[in-house]
């Protein structure tokens, strides 16, 4: 399935989508997708390329993220359910009690 901003603000009526790509010589490594409303990050999907998984990628990424939400006093969202984050659920406790950020489903 093909996804840009275009097709998440038009699928998923999204208007304040932004997309955050890493790349490296050869290719996307990672994206994620995050809304943000005046109160609120949500984290609508994140993806590493399974041949660079396990390098820290996807939580400096989610650490940027945190970082940002506790500068602007805003709360995360998943906004999926726990089974789809379950191999993320210990990086998003770590993250929240380090940064001091709510995180909510």
């Amino acid at each position: 399935m093909k996804r840009s901003l275009e097709y998440l603000r038009f699928h998923q009526g999204v208007e304040n989508a932004r997309l955050h790509v890493i790349r490296r010589p050869g290719g996307r490594l990672v994206y994620d997708w995050d809304e943000f409303d005046e109160l609120t990050y949500h984290i609508l999907d994140t993806y590493v390329e399974p041949s660079k998984r396990r390098q820290g990628i996807a939580k400096k990424m989610l650490e940027t993220l945190f970082r940002r939400a506790k500068r602007e006093a805003a709360v995360i969202s998943t906004g999926m359910f726990l089974d789809d984050w379950k191999n993320l659920i210990p990086t998003l406790i770590y993250l929240a009690k380090k940064h001091e950020v709510r995180v909510v489903p």
